[in-house]
């Protein structure tokens, strides 16, 4: 209870930060930015909020009566209870280095939103601010230090208390009974304040303060120095009757806004600059980053903004928002401005917002309908009550002119520089002359009537030209007769223009006409657009016409060239409200979903929209005017006024917000790799840029392909085939520059049966199959060889059966023609050498090949027998080349022995004497030649030899050839060649026989070393 009573005892009229009344600020007129509102009606979890503040992604948080929401551009969303907060009403947040969000609850309880984003938690020391007792239960204003190593917080008679990690407590006394404390640690700054003293003691001294004028102390507690104030006082005396008023704001490094009642002290480095009486409360200061001052105030006051901290105490400063109360605002990374109210919930306004005159500053009515220019600071403006406003030259405050007859809204305005004189269109046409409204009619069918929607003047300002739904006409200055008239019904026009060359251009509902002579020619067939109704026409400084059109957008049309532009082309849209040309001859287009900036010259003509994403306060445009760099536009929510805009080059990236793979959310932290079945995939996006509102273009592509264009942030990719993938998403800003790309790779693994392993076991199965049949073919082949070359063998060797018994006839039959000679010695002779041949003969028929030196001596052999049965008529020679050695190779038994026998009877037969046989064996590649020649009667030509008076039918070289055949590996690997050998006189003087027979490995020996 001590503490209550001392609280009660000093703080006399705390009540009034809640429901005291203030003097209200005067009314002004400054113009302020085009602010968008976010209420519980778009989400927001209450609109009593307290304060606002952006994490590093960009979300932006505001702390409310009803818990917290976090905004994205898009939507919020609100924790509360649910969520872990276990207290509705959040006063402070900050952010820790961790990048949690931690809150301060008005019983100045912390608590703090897990990394996960998701939770809520209570701050593990919450517990220690029970031990100091009779605290009143309004707390504002906390640092967290690192991630919760130490908390400091500030109270309202405890002053700061600092928490260390684990839970210990340290407060700042001094002497006085009581004191002001400012507490400063990384760039942030909370004060409170700290009693010390008994309730007596207490009155004591606050009525010692009071007769002096004087506050109590102040301490500044830096983290190099405390800095102490004893003489901060009252300017006037009934500021402290008023109620109790005190904060303090950090503007900077050493700088400070301490408000103490109504009194606001400036303090830099240490040092008191000046203080100035200022009878508002304030509840939040700060300085922007353009220099600027903001004010948020208490009582419905609204945003006080000065151009600098100097400006406070000289000039009374913008009022923006009056009506409400302003507990906090804060400057976005893009420079938008956000405010907090105690009422209304959240307003927004972007860095580069235009400034709008409006209700707000004092007008009686916010829809602007019609526009005119005097001079560069001097403006005419109509409203949709009917009002006409003169904005001053010099003071540039708005007026009210005379009220103009009639009803309904002001149509159109215009000044006439020539004549100085402002001409206005409402029901009628007026001109102001002496500050009179004096009305400017048509007669017609006995009626008098003005015409008034659209006023425009020829180039040179001998006339203007007036229209509306009965037709147009001109009036001829300076003595303002009519000419020109085309009045009657069904003669609705919406613009005539007269272009450099005197011609007059008419739109109306059909589409574009020219006036001529008095006559209303069409003129549809210049342009296909041109059929389409036309709601203006302007001229360009070229002379080239701009119409706007209902639905074509723009047409640029001069002697037969023309160029249009359309929504393809970047304008907002293609239904046209009203065009101007400004000094530059860059022209101007409204439209309801907004203005548009056209430069350029033919085929090179660039289009920038302004919208409410760029600080308009409405899409809605009426007229445009301009003056020098000065652009003026009338909306329905106000007038704007701006210089030309820069285009903004930079674009927030998107975040992806998720994937999901067949309805299953992934976890992005980390790489994401699915089953071949998983693969109907969502992503989730969207870009943080609230001057969009929500209304963000993106575009995507998928593994490098081409770009796709999107308004929507979830897109759906069904059934996406195997492989790597690479997602890329881009947003678009207020001008039409796309983002760096977020990008999102994943890698869907193909079903088994595709994979690489599957693929490479099919291989290895497929190498296996294709081995082991190749094995089983390469098997299958080398038996049909083996059988085939055992049939070979069979067949050779019943070919040299064959041979054999012949080749034993023969012989037989010559010893049995020396018994029947009686010649014993001879038959003995032969028979001896007989019975040496038919055992070599027979060795060989055995193994199947024989040693060169064998088949030699077996001629020898031979040809001696066939010598001595032919009574030595011939002599022989049986010879090998000096580089064969007949040691070395194998050849099948008694191959050339028939070639030798078929020259001893069909070379020799017929001579008594002379004969002459001789074989030679010679290698070359790949074979071995055998030569065989004789000097019989010669070669007949046909493949034999000239047929003796005795036919003698031969087997042996038939048997012989066929056996060479089955050697050879190819058919000349393995001839037989005769040819007759002729003398000098070219008689045939006999024969000579070549066999080649082919050499194989395996009729070779191992080399002898």
């Amino acid at each position: 209870m001590f503490k209550s009573a001392i609280w009660a005892s000093f703080y006399c009229g705390w009540g009034a930060l809640i429901g005291n009344p203030f003097t209200s600020l005067s009314a002004q007129t400054s113009p302020h930015p085009a602010f968008r509102q976010y209420t519980t009606d778009d989400g927001l979890a209450s609109s009593e909020t307290y304060c606002i503040i952006q994490d590093k992604q960009g979300y932006i948080w505001i702390s409310s009566d009803n818990g917290v929401s976090r905004f994205d551009g898009y939507q919020f969303r609100n924790y509360g209870f649910k969520d872990g907060l276990k207290e509705n009403v959040i006063f402070e947040m900050h952010f820790d280095t961790l990048g949690r969000l931690w809150m301060q609850a008005m019983s100045g309880n912390l608590y703090y939103l897990d990394v996960d984003g998701q939770t809520i938690r209570p701050y593990w020391n919450n517990e220690v601010l029970l031990n100091f007792k009779d605290r009143p239960d309004y707390v504002k204003g906390f640092i967290v230090e690192g991630a919760g190593d130490r908390v400091h917080i500030a109270t309202l008679a405890y002053g700061i208390i600092s928490i260390s990690k684990e839970g210990t407590t340290n407060t700042y006394p001094q002497q006085e009974p009581s004191f002001r404390q400012i507490f400063e640690i990384d760039d942030h700054a909370i004060s409170a304040i700290f009693v010390n003293a008994a309730p007596n003691m207490i009155k004591t001294y606050q009525e010692q303060l009071i007769r002096r004028q004087r506050c109590s102390p102040v301490y500044i507690h830096t983290q190099k120095d405390v800095w102490k104030y004893l003489e901060f006082y009252h300017s006037q005396h009934e500021d402290f009757q008023k109620g109790f008023a005190f904060n303090s704001f950090r503007l900077g490094p050493g700088e400070y806004f301490i408000q103490l009642h109504y009194n606001v002290w400036f303090i830099k480095n240490g040092q008191i600059r000046w203080h100035h009486h200022f009878p508002y409360q304030i509840l939040h200061a700060r300085l922007m980053k353009n220099g600027q001052l903001f004010l948020g105030l208490h009582q419905h006051e609204g945003l006080r903004v000065y151009p600098s901290v100097e400006a406070f105490r000289k000039e009374p400063g913008a009022n923006w928002l009056p009506g409400q109360t302003v507990s906090h605002f804060m400057e976005d990374r893009a420079g938008g401005r956000w405010l907090a109210t105690n009422e209304n919930g959240v307003f927004y306004a972007p860095a580069d917002a235009f400034l709008v005159h409006d209700q707000e500053t004092g007008w009686p009515d916010e829809k602007v309908t019609a526009l005119a220019l005097k001079s560069a600071n001097e403006v005419y403006v109509g409203l949709g009550n009917g009002e006409v406003l003169s904005r001053d030259r010099m003071s540039k405050k708005w007026t009210k002119l005379p009220v103009v007859p009639g009803t309904g809204s002001i149509r159109d305005l215009h000044f006439d520089h020539h004549k100085q004189q402002l001409w206005a269109g409402r029901i009628g046409l007026f001109y102001l002359q002496n500050n009179k409204w004096v009305p400017h009619e048509v007669q017609y069918n006995g009626r008098s009537f003005g015409i008034s929607n659209h006023i425009t003047e020829s180039p040179k300002g001998e006339r203007l030209w007036v229209c509306n739904q009965v037709g147009f006409m001109s009036i001829e200055l300076p003595e303002k007769t009519l000419a020109n008239r085309h009045i009657g019904y069904y003669q609705r026009t919406y613009v005539v223009r007269e272009d450099f060359a005197g011609r007059v251009w008419v739109g109306r509902p059909q589409g574009l006409f020219e006036w001529k002579d008095g006559v209303l020619l069409e003129r549809q067939n210049l342009h296909p657009a041109f059929a389409l109704r036309v709601e203006d026409i302007v001229l360009l400084p070229d002379s080239t016409l701009a119409v706007a059109t209902k639905g074509g957008g723009i047409v640029f049309w001069k002697n037969g060239q023309h160029e249009q532009l359309t929504t393809e082309q970047g304008l907002s849209a293609d239904m046209m409200e009203y065009l101007h040309v400004d000094e530059k001859g860059v022209l101007w287009a409204g439209t309801l979903n907004g203005l548009n900036r056209i430069s350029g010259t033919w085929g090179k003509r660039k289009v920038k929209t302004i919208t409410v994403a760029h600080g308009l306060p409405s899409n809605e445009i009426s007229r445009i005017s301009s003056w020098g760099e000065d652009i003026w536009v009338a909306s329905s929510k106000g007038l704007v006024h701006f210089s030309n805009k820069p285009i903004n080059h930079f674009s927030p990236k998107p975040i992806l917000a998720s994937v999901l793979a067949n309805n299953h959310p992934l976890d992005l932290s980390k790489p994401l790799a699915l089953k071949w079945n998983k693969n109907n995939l969502e992503i989730n996006f969207f870009a943080i840029n609230f001057k969009m509102n929500g209304k963000i273009p993106y575009r995507y592509r998928m593994d490098g392909g081409a770009w796709t264009q999107a308004l929507s942030g979830s897109l759906n990719f069904p059934e996406l085939p195997p492989g790597k993938r690479f997602f890329e998403v881009q947003a678009q800003n207020e001008d039409g520059i796309w983002s760096a790309s977020t990008s999102l790779r994943l890698a869907i693994h193909p079903p088994w049966w595709d994979s690489w392993w599957a693929r490479i076991g099919t291989i290895v199965v497929a190498l296996f199959l294709f081995f082991g049949v190749y094995k089983f073919r390469i098997g299958q082949l080398k038996k049909q060889n083996q059988i085939q070359q055992q049939i070979t063998e069979l067949e050779r060797a019943a070919l040299q059966a064959q041979m054999n018994p012949h080749f034993i006839f023969n012989c037989l039959n010559s010893i049995q023609n020396y018994i029947l000679q009686n010649e014993k010695d001879s038959a003995i002779l032969y028979l001896g050498r007989f019975a040496g041949l038919v055992r070599n003969v027979l060795n060989a028929s055995v193994a199947g090949k024989i040693l060169l030196e064998d088949e030699l001596n077996m001629l020898n052999n031979y040809l001696e027998l066939e010598k001595l049965r032919f009574k030595n008529r011939f002599t022989y020679e049986v010879k090998s080349a000096e580089d064969l050695n007949v040691f070395e190779v194998y050849i099948p038994p008694l191959l050339v022995q028939p070639y030798v026998e078929n020259a001893l009877l069909h070379g020799i037969s017929g001579k008594a004497s002379g004969g002459r046989v001789s074989v030679f064996f010679e290698k070359k590649a790949g074979y071995l030649e055998v030569s065989i020649q004789d000097n019989g009667i010669g070669f007949n030509g046909k493949g034999g030899h000239t047929k003796s008076p005795k036919e003698h039918k031969s087997f042996g070289m038939s048997i012989t050839r066929n056996r060479l055949e089955l050697l050879a590996d190819k058919q000349e690997e393995a001839a037989v060649h005769t040819q007759a050998i002729r003398n000098a006189q070219g008689e045939v003087c006999g024969t000579e026989v070549r066999i080649r027979i082919g050499l194989k490995e395996e009729l070779f020996l191992e080399p002898i070393n």
